[in-house]
């Protein structure tokens, strides 16, 4: 379990500017339990469609369970919306499907 204790996940979202050397974050604890999960594991798989950034999978040890999943979930992002929430602070739990 020790490659992926609380200290290793990724708890942020970003939005960087590398041309600016600017970035933004907000934290995962703003979505739900079960998007924190999955979003702060390893591996996800993703794929891009135009303005929608799908996300699949990824692998961690679930705060209930006894070991190891594969997330199950498929979410899609509102890449330009969240890209918004996260420099303005605002909802982004509305942008995840």
């Amino acid at each position: 379990m020790g490659a992926f204790d609380q200290l290793g996940r990724n708890n942020q979202l970003w939005v960087i500017y590398p041309s600016n050397e600017i970035a933004f974050s907000a934290p995962l604890s703003r979505l739900p339990c079960s998007m924190q999960e999955q979003l702060s594991f390893t591996n996800m798989e993703f794929y891009q469609r135009d303005g929608i950034l799908y996300l699949i999978g990824g692998h961690g040890h679930r705060s209930t369970a006894s070991d190891h999943i594969t997330f199950p979930n498929v979410y899609a992002i509102d890449i330009d919306g969240a890209i918004q929430a996260v420099i303005q602070s605002g909802n982004l739990q509305s942008l995840i499907r």
